[in-house]
């Protein structure tokens, strides 16, 4: 439990926490997910495109609903 505060820095006061977690986001680091173990970053990247092709079909339903209803 303590090895896991040191690593996450928990010990560390919030304005630190959040300095250290933002250096981290400004070097492309957002960490490791804590349920698989894998960066972050690299399984946001390989779901983007789905992500972006949902947002997009979202978007074109909402526009042809939104002008044929207005």
């Amino acid at each position: 439990m303590e090895r896991i505060r040191q690593q996450l820095h928990l010990s560390d006061p919030a304005f630190l926490q959040f300095l250290h977690y933002l250096g981290g986001v400004l070097h492309g680091d957002l960490g490791k997910s804590f349920s698989s173990g894998v960066d972050v970053f690299p399984a946001i990247l390989s779901r983007l495109p789905a992500t972006l092709e949902l947002a997009l079909g979202a978007i074109l339903v909402y526009l042809f609903l939104g002008i044929g209803l207005g």
